[in-house]
């Protein structure tokens, strides 16, 4: 791959695999050609091998949970990327964020487009300053990113929110979770714990969460608590500490497994707006001020925000008691959200080429 029409994609997370496999799609069905790289990391390896697409790079790996390791690995794939940068030679950059895509298109002069819904992710004050183009939910506003050294020209809007680019398509061809781990359609409590290894987070936190799915567990009559957790060390610690508690310690394929829980606990942001936008009853335990983007959904009332341990324990019960009714008035909010929004993906690129980005 080389030349005018080939653009250059650095995915990180699962989310951004998810998002930018849709955008992907979009491109290829409109003639250019993509390369896509990723790193090391245990929550997106397992999931290129997985979904078949164990071709995409590899290159460098997550930092893990120090600073100082973070930074290391940043700088190490820098220089590892740059080599297959300057072989294929792209003429546009997409991330959500990657402080190594910004730095080395902006090195190499090739326009850099940041599509993020989280302003506040600690990343966009390094990628933010150096994109041509920033892509972001309506609802976030041009002044999160001009905070975030970004000119307010740069930034453009969606009207979606980033799960729909991909939710469709994962119930669709996604696993069949209940055949595969013995779940019941409606018969469990999703827990999806929050990013331990952000640099947010304090050390005292996973304490409060391993007392939340204790408490949970111990209030739940007739349901399953499921946990899905984000690392290897988070598994061994909740089967030690935590009885009776069926965790799912490999990466899901599909959002089935958000559609058919009872009740979703989300500690982070994709998949609580996924549970969400699926019209099951949703409560975030996002340890700081929501996000824009969940402040908007919990303005539809499509997520609460329980602020407590006990504030979890009273909410899901209270879902569960009711639990027909509450799914009910969740899809139908649900739905009418859906029918006012787009697909970001194709959004996003009838933008750029009205703007001759591409073409």
């Amino acid at each position: 791959m080389h030349g005018k029409n080939l653009i250059w994609v650095d995915v990180l997370t699962p989310k951004q695999f998810w998002f930018f496999t849709s955008l992907e799609e979009v491109l290829r069905r409109r003639g250019y050609d993509v390369l896509l790289t990723a790193r090391r990391y245990e929550q997106l390896t397992p999931l290129l091998e997985y979904s078949g697409r164990d071709e995409i790079p590899v290159v460098g790996y997550y930092g893990g949970d120090s600073l100082a390791g973070k930074l290391e690995a940043s700088l190490r794939r820098c220089l590892d990327l740059l080599r297959i940068v300057e072989e294929n030679n792209p003429s546009l950059v997409f991330s959500s964020g990657s402080p190594e895509a910004a730095r080395i298109a902006y090195g190499l002069k090739i326009p850099h487009i940041l599509v993020s819904d989280t302003p506040e992710s600690p990343v966009n004050r390094l990628a933010a300053p150096l994109s041509s183009f920033i892509f972001t939910p309506w609802v976030v506003g041009r002044r999160a990113w001009v905070s975030n050294g970004a000119e307010g020209r740069v930034v453009k809007f969606y009207k979606g929110l980033d799960p729909l680019a991909w939710l469709e398509k994962s119930l669709r061809t996604g696993d069949d979770v209940y055949a595969r781990y013995g779940l019941r359609e409606g018969g469990y409590v999703l827990v999806r714990s929050p990013e331990f290894k952000a640099a947010y987070l304090g050390s005292d936190y996973v304490e409060k969460y391993l007392r939340m799915l204790k408490l949970l567990k111990r209030g739940l009559d007739g349901y399953d608590l499921v946990v899905l957790p984000r690392y290897a060390d988070e598994v061994e610690r909740i089967r030690r500490d935590v009885e009776g508690v069926m965790v799912i310690d490999k990466p899901m394929y599909g959002s089935g497994v958000l559609a058919g829980a009872a009740v979703f606990v989300g500690g982070g942001g994709t998949m609580t707006q996924e549970a969400a936008l699926l019209g099951v009853p949703t409560l975030s335990t996002y340890p700081k001020s929501l996000p824009t983007v969940l402040e908007y959904l919990a303005k539809q009332k499509l997520v609460t925000k329980a602020k407590t341990v006990e504030g979890v324990v009273k909410l899901v019960s209270g879902y569960l008691g009711n639990l027909n009714e509450v799914r009910r008035r969740q899809r139908i909010r649900a739905e009418r959200i859906k029918r006012r929004l787009r697909n970001p993906v194709e959004v996003i690129v009838e933008m750029l080429e009205r703007m001759g980005v591409i073409s």
